[in-house]
């Protein structure tokens, strides 16, 4: 592929005049001159155009139209064969809304290996002696569809070339005319080592070489194909394969290669439930004019089937902003910077018209300075946050039991199970509990109030039962994960709701390419599977896949944005949710100043050494995927994150 780049003489309009293109040679009909734009000569009338795709259709931007001689030019490859387009049409050619697969003409069906054997170990090592041996490469006798030997050979190329590594060799290549059933069998290649695309023949072995290159390097195809190229013409080889036949052979070979991607995208210690799941987003993604369905396709509203979730009022501990406001002001002072008389009245009047509890609670841990004890910020600032308080009360049994006890006036001191309970489920409770043995009058009832607060948002709420429907799975990758139920519309998908208050993620883009991808783990590091993000990453991205994969929700979810995620859920389905605790990685949690520090998973003691996931490896693949089509980069993101799960699972 011929590339000039922007820097050349060849853009300067005091060197070549305007759209005077001088500096291509007139025997050169057709230049690649910037990515996804060719320079067209058309010798009839002796003018370039210059060529490119806008609004699935090609282009001219010297004559500004879709009907000129460079555009009819063009239209002239159309029907032809992807692998026999020249290189610098290629690129443009695939910028249409569909995938350049539909080109695909490869001959061979049969699943490849993909997984090391002794059958493909001896095939690649008898690859070469075999090849150099024979003269013809055509079926066995006998048709494979109605099992007749009745027919005759037919030659397809009497001079098909097969590339392999360091070598180029040419046979007659035949194919089975049934006399029958009239099948054309054709000559499939796989038992020796090789890919038929019909008009040539790549080796297993090539192709197997650039496919670890893929999974393990940075290496991309062109750079693969640049290195081949050299190597040929080390061995005196001139008849090279050119780069568009050896991308159609990567993607036919990639797309046979056998592979059970439903076990490799399972744990399997987590199984198909996995009850601990880390969830993130990445930057790896493709150009957003590759999407198959372009532009945010939004579901009409029914309000008559709107799903009824939490309100927020249910959720949080405090109600009003303002009172909210003073209140997380409250937490940071210090006796340096306390707060005024007034403020501090006006506070506690507020506290008193909504949680009187509270009130009670702050003045009677004040010592005349308007300032909190230390050993109670962090439990102050929670409750001024917008998060709910379930994130300080969980869903438990031993928790709810240990805090029963300390509201009756027990000392839980002399039961382990109770203690252990607090400490696991609540550390902050626990940190207060450890500082001030035996507890206040004030603090009993704050704890009552706070325990009746947890459950208000599942209190008189409803199981939802969702149709199960197929929302645009060709941008999801879950093989162990199919599509239980469907998603359903909910009242707080129509609101919109103000978010002063929340902790806000910060999302730069690209001006070409989509967001991203959306993925999720297991606690073992075992992926199982994403989703393509058309907009900037959301918490719908998690509470769909949640709410329409899996069996039930998970026990526990790690996420930068678990605080929003969390308030997202309740506000649509907290049944389904009810046991679901949310946290946020200590490697994000210094991002997070406006949420409850329920939300810190460096609090709780028995996941301190729980494995960080993340997406690093999918930064290696960066280069070859952004530019794809839609389904070849979910065919290579699929590849990848499979090999790496495999190597994981079997250690």
């Amino acid at each position: 592929m011929n590339n000039v780049s922007p820097e050349d003489d060849f853009f300067d309009p005091e060197v070549n005049g305007d759209h005077n293109y001088a500096s291509i040679s007139e025997e050169v009909e057709i230049q690649q001159i910037q990515d996804r734009c060719v320079c067209i000569f058309d010798k009839t009338t002796a003018t370039y155009g210059i060529i490119m795709v806008m609004s699935n259709s090609f282009w001219c931007s010297v004559c500004n139209s879709s009907v000129c001689s460079h555009i009819r030019m063009v239209n002239s490859y159309k029907e032809t064969p992807f692998h026999d387009l020249p290189d610098e049409l290629c690129d443009i050619f695939t910028d249409f809304k569909t995938t350049s697969n539909q080109f695909l003409v490869q001959k061979s069906t049969l699943k490849i290996p993909f997984r090391r054997s002794t059958t493909l170990t001896h095939t690649l090592l008898s690859l070469h002696d075999k090849i150099q041996k024979i003269t013809v490469l055509q079926p066995t006798s006998q048709c494979r569809k109605c099992s007749s030997d009745s027919g005759e050979y037919q030659t397809v190329n009497e001079r098909c070339p097969i590339t392999a590594s360091q070598n180029i060799y040419f046979v007659i290549l035949n194919m089975w005319i049934c006399h029958q059933c009239h099948e054309k069998n054709v000559y499939e290649g796989l038992d020796d080592g090789l890919l038929n695309m019909g008009s040539y023949i790549v080796t297993h072995e090539l192709l197997r070489s650039y496919l670890h290159g893929f999974l393990h390097g940075k290496c991309t195809l062109f750079a693969f194909y640049t290195h081949l190229k050299e190597v040929h013409l080390d061995f005196g080889l001139s008849n090279f394969l050119t780069y568009n036949k050896l991308k159609n052979a990567w993607y036919c070979y990639v797309s046979l290669l056998d592979v059970d991607y439903r076990h490799g995208f399972c744990c399997n210690i987590c199984g198909e439930n996995p009850r601990t799941i880390i969830c993130d987003g990445t930057s790896l993604s493709f150009r957003k004019k590759m999407l198959l369905q372009p532009g945010n396709i939004k579901a009409q509203i029914d309000d008559e089937k709107l799903l009824y979730g939490s309100s927020f009022k249910e959720m949080v501990f405090v109600a009003n902003a303002t009172t909210r406001k003073m209140l997380k002001r409250y937490s940071k002072l210090t006796s340096v910077s306390s707060m005024s008389n007034e403020e501090f009245t006006s506070m506690i009047s507020a506290l008193e018209k909504e949680i009187p509890e509270l009130a009670n609670f702050i003045n009677d841990i004040e010592d005349g300075i308007h300032c909190p004890p230390t050993k109670y910020k962090s439990l102050i600032a929670s409750l001024s946050s917008s998060s709910p308080v379930c994130v300080l009360i969980p869903n438990n049994k031993g928790l709810h039991d240990a805090l029963q006890k300390l509201c009756d006036g027990d000392d839980i001191q002399c039961n382990p199970d109770l203690i252990r309970s607090l400490q696991e489920q609540s550390p902050l409770l626990f940190d207060i509990y450890k500082g001030c043995r035996p507890i206040s009058t004030c603090m009993k009832e704050l704890l009552k109030i706070l325990s009746k607060k947890a459950e208000q948002p599942f209190v008189t709420k409803e199981n939802h039962t969702v149709e199960k429907t197929l929302e645009n799975p060709e941008l999801a990758c879950f093989p162990s994960l199919p599509i239980l139920r469907g998603r359903g519309m909910y009242y707080s998908d129509k609101t919109v709701f103000k978010k002063k208050e929340k902790c806000k993620k910060v999302f730069s883009g690209h001006p070409t390419l989509l967001p991203g991808i959306f993925t999720i783990f297991c606690s073992h590091g075992i992926c199982y599977g994403y989703q393509v993000m058309r907009n900037h990453e959301s918490a719908n991205i998690p509470f769909t896949i949640f709410r329409t994969r899996f069996p039930t929700a998970p026990d526990m979810v790690i996420y930068d944005f678990a605080c929003s995620l969390h308030s997202y859920c309740l506000r649509r389905d907290p049944l389904f949710f009810r046991d679901t605790k949310f946290f946020v990685d200590r490697f994000h949690w210094y991002n997070h100043k406006a949420c409850s520090r329920g939300y810190n998973l460096h609090l709780y003691l028995q996941h301190n050494t729980l494995n960080e996931q993340g997406n690093a490896g999918l930064k290696r693949i960066k280069d070859q995927l952004s530019y794809m089509t839609q389904q070849n980069f979910m065919t290579h993101c699929r590849l990848f994150l499979y090999n790496k799960n495999i190597n994981k699972i079997n250690g």
